[in-house]
């Protein structure tokens, strides 16, 4: 049997989304580097896109899966990994095994890439932007065993192609593509050498704003027993708690935010998503009960309530214990964690899995391989 533990965070309200200016490279640099952000429902409603080399049986190789091939005037054929259409923009790249894998990004139908090169080069070796916007993981391992990830925002008013040309047909290649897809009609001005050109100072802004902890400015409480009372409007900016000598998984965190619990959770589990470091706002009241006696600060800083777009942080730890590694003719199938309503962002979920069945060798063993699924909106 299986004993899985999972965590889900959210922002959640509901509100008028009013307009905004166009959408540019430096907005979403403001965006992304404003630890704030997550807080407020976006004025400029969107909806995400994952493109990805999911193996489309939902067998487990999820490698050199791809939309089509493309053979260009001079025979070379490039691969198609996203092919998204304006105005929206690639928001995330993460590419695995992309030594000898060429890239290339074509906005707005262009035939002519804005960036291409080798994967490990362009991503890894900040061609196209600076740490941490652009970096491998783990810089430790060998070239061949790092994963490329892009956070550089890239806007397009048209259309995004991103191809990749491999070596050989066996070549394998992973990657995951998160585009967030916007309205027809929305002004979004598209990526280009000028518009980098002019963004670097922003550039550079957002990867220092990205690498401090966030608590600039910040108020500093201790928390020393079992509660703690906040007064707003605030924002926590940074939850830093430990039980010593107590297993954390069993330590209970609850908030509450204006006098409506809105957060339940262990502590591990908290921690473990980073929950502790993520912005929870508040216009009243704040209050953090813990099941039993905890130690650490929590850091606030100022927020500016808006009582259309301000979302209040949530946040469920589940338990699904003695599930059966398999079921069924197929010998799989589907645990349905959450359901949610409503609107607001999603911002994370973590998982553990308790496996009881031990030697490994023993059937029924199941070491946590499964496919992610995710619908929106129906």
């Amino acid at each position: 049997m299986l004993a899985i533990l999972c965590a889900l965070f959210a922002f959640v309200a509901s509100a008028n989304v009013p307009t905004r200016p166009d959408l540019t490279l430096e907005s979403l640099l403001e965006e992304l580097s404003d630890p704030d952000a997550n807080t407020y429902l976006d004025p400029v409603p969107w909806r995400g896109r994952l493109w990805s080399s999911y193996d489309r049986t939902l067998g487990n190789e999820d490698w050199s899966r791809y939309l089509r091939d493309e053979t260009n005037a001079d025979g070379r054929v490039e691969h198609v990994m996203v092919d998204a259409k304006g105005p929206g923009a690639l928001v995330r790249l993460w590419t695995a095994n992309g030594r000898d894998a060429y890239l290339r990004f074509y906005f707005d139908g262009s035939a002519t890439p804005l960036f291409e090169g080798v994967g490990t080069n362009l991503i890894g070796g900040h061609v196209i932007c600076p740490a941490p916007l652009s970096a491998a993981l783990s810089p430790r391992a060998p070239l061949e065993h790092q994963a490329q990830n892009l956070y550089l925002p890239l806007p397009y008013a048209k259309s995004l192609k991103i191809t990749v040309e491999t070596p050989n047909e066996d070549k394998r290649f992973w990657y995951n593509a998160e585009v967030r897809e916007y309205a027809a009609g929305t002004p979004v001005e598209t990526v280009s050498a000028a518009v980098l050109k002019r963004a670097q100072g922003r550039i550079a802004d957002a990867c220092a704003k990205l690498l401090a902890d966030g608590t600039d400015g910040a108020a500093t409480k201790t928390f020393d027993g079992t509660a703690l009372e906040l007064e707003g409007p605030a924002t926590i900016r940074s939850l830093a708690l430990e039980a010593k000598g107590t297993d954390e998984r069993k330590v209970r965190v609850k908030m509450s935010f204006d006098g409506r619990e809105t957060v339940d959770v262990s502590l591990a589990q908290l921690k473990g998503l980073k929950g502790t470091s993520l912005s929870m706002p508040f216009r009243r009241t704040c209050r953090i009960e813990t099941s039993e006696a905890v130690s650490g600060r929590v850091a606030t800083a100022p927020y500016r309530w808006d009582e259309k777009r301000s979302l209040y942080f949530h946040a469920k730890g589940l338990d699904f214990p003695k599930l059966p590694t398999r079921k069924g003719a197929a010998d799989h199938y589907d645990v349905n964690w959450v359901e949610l309503t409503g609107r607001g962002r999603l911002v994370g979920n973590a998982l553990v899995v308790g496996n009881d069945y031990l030697p490994p060798e023993k059937k029924g063993t199941w070491w946590g391989e499964g496919d992610e699924k995710i619908w929106v909106d129906g």
